[in-house]
């Protein structure tokens, strides 16, 4: 069993914007991080991701310490909401180049995982023309076409209609059910309730479990 433990992490620029989190995440299991706008749920994921570091405080994945064993988690796949494509290729040609950063999958892969989220793989149309849906749903794809034991994705569903969120629902739960490790952020009461498994929210620069 996979798991990533936050011991006492805190980020400070010149005001604390949370500090002394500590929270276990663990496989198979949906948590998602809430809060209001500016709360700090956005930077807690990226100082997960290795994005951006701590003011302090630890990170561990399967007893191994970040910083010193390793930078990124290993087998990591993420989304942000701002997440940038290269405009002028399409999402097929998008996603290869990612893929050959670490060169895991196939092309199969991206197919399967640009289905997966309801966008044809053989549309030529470049991303720049995507509506903000069609991004997020990119976006969603390349987090999990590398088959990642870790998913961090935030506000996964924001700029999607009734059909996309439901599909994105799917690919949440079967990602569950492989046994991922899954943080999410969201703003919607009714979608927190259905996916999560264990829920987190910020108020006043401090963290509490909530379920």
């Amino acid at each position: 069993m996979n798991e990533i433990i936050l011991k006492n992490i805190s980020k400070q620029y010149d005001f604390i914007l949370f500090e002394n989190v500590n929270v276990r995440f663990q496989s198979g299991c949906v948590t998602t991080i809430k809060g209001h706008n500016g709360s700090g749920k956005t930077v807690l994921l990226k100082i997960i991701a290795g994005l951006i570091k701590p003011t302090s405080g630890e990170i561990f994945y399967n007893q191994l310490k970040s910083g010193k064993d390793f930078k990124i988690i290993p087998e990591l796949g993420a989304f942000f909401s701002k997440c940038e494509f290269f405009g002028n290729m399409n999402a097929i040609e998008n996603l290869e180049l990612l893929a050959s950063l670490k060169n895991s999958i196939t092309k199969e892969d991206i197919i399967k995982s640009l289905e997966k989220v309801g966008l044809d793989p053989y549309n030529k149309t470049p991303v720049k023309k995507y509506s903000l849906g069609m991004k997020q749903r990119l976006g969603i794809a390349q987090a999990i076409m590398e088959y990642s034991d870790v998913l961090i994705l935030d506000e996964p569903t924001n700029a999607l209609d009734s059909e996309g969120r439901k599909l994105i629902y799917n690919i949440i739960r079967e990602q569950k059910e492989l046994g991922k490790i899954i943080i999410m952020t969201s703003h919607y009461e009714e979608e927190i309730i259905a996916l999560s498994d264990e829920i987190y929210e910020f108020r006043g620069g401090s963290i509490e479990k909530v379920k």
